[in-house]
């Protein structure tokens, strides 16, 4: 009941406050995603000076970065490529040899850097999308992912379909049992859809996750935390959907897309959860994706867009 009362006296704030800058001529986030794209690229190159391959400090960082438009010097992509290199090259091409979604994490990276993950130090690092095996005992997300990085790469794969059938049954599984720490898998397959909607199953299916993402928008018009709403955001942008002005994504009057901001700082750090004092670097990083994500999709363009033949 409490936790209730917080949402619902939380939205009520935000769409207050929404109301008063709009009347004061001051910007929301919608109208001010460059100034806030801007803000969290200095804060991220503030506390990531050198990326690295990781999933914090690593190719998140460098990807929003990339992706943000703002102007940034090319030393700081050129320090993430040596990095990637010299660890490549030191371990003969093999990054991780359990976790295989890194393969897919690292050539996104290396492809909104304009850099080739099929010639990195002589090794490709694309041959690990093939790894079915690995990837689906992964689960889900390593898919996805694998997915989403063989559209951008443009990469040939002898298991794309029998990909797509295990995501598209995984996801529905996921939207089946309903369950909020689930979400993202959610977000993720929603994402990886979007580049096959040419295929009936796989467009049903991205509908589904789409009024499952919308079913479980909290009363404050967030997905319960920052990641989690920044990779609702991501998917959902990268599906087409406008998440300042479509219905189905505002409660209470505010849309899912102001809701990030729930999570700010102001410095340009972000927090895992609403009350949380310390910035958290995860969360910051994908925030300045969906952010990313949201500018883009004002251009009718995509965080991840397809490299053609």
């Amino acid at each position: 009941m409490r936790k209730t009362i917080r949402y619902l006296l939380t939205a009520a704030f935000l769409a207050a406050m929404a109301m008063a800058l709009w009347g004061c001529g001051q910007n929301t986030l919608e109208t001010d995603l460059d100034g806030q794209a801007e803000k969290t690229v200095t804060y991220i190159r503030e506390t990531v000076a050198s990326p690295v391959i990781g999933s914090v400090g690593g190719e998140w960082a460098v990807l929003g970065v990339a992706k943000s438009g703002v102007e940034t010097d090319k030393s700081y992509f050129d320090t993430y490529y040596d990095n990637v290199r010299a660890a490549v090259k030191s371990s003969e091409g093999v990054i991780h040899d359990k976790f295989y979604t890194d393969y897919a994490r690292v050539t996104l990276a290396l492809c909104a850097i304009d850099k080739d993950p099929s010639n990195v130090e002589s090794y490709d690092l694309t041959e690990n999308f093939d790894r079915y095996d690995e990837l689906t005992w992964q689960g889900a997300n390593a898919v996805a992912y694998t997915l989403i990085a063989v559209n951008v790469s443009g990469t040939q794969i002898r298991y794309e379909d029998e990909y797509l059938s295990y995501l598209i049954d995984e996801t529905g599984k996921y939207i089946d049992e309903g369950n909020l720490q689930q979400i993202d898998y959610v977000s993720m397959g929603l994402a990886a859809l979007s580049f096959y909607d040419d295929r009936e199953e796989a467009a049903d299916m991205a509908d589904r996750a789409t009024v499952y993402l919308s079913s479980m928008q909290g009363d404050d018009g967030s997905m319960g935390n920052c990641e989690s709403t920044a990779e609702a955001i991501m998917a959902l942008s990268q599906s087409g959907v406008d998440v300042f002005s479509d219905e189905r994504f505002i409660k209470n009057g505010v849309s899912l897309g102001e809701s990030l901001m729930i999570y700010s700082l102001g410095d340009g750090g972000f927090v895992h959860t609403e009350g949380d004092e310390q910035p958290n670097q995860m969360a910051t990083e994908k925030a300045l994706i969906a952010i990313d994500s949201m500018k883009l999709f004002k251009k009718n363009r995509a965080i991840y867009e397809r490299k053609e033949q």
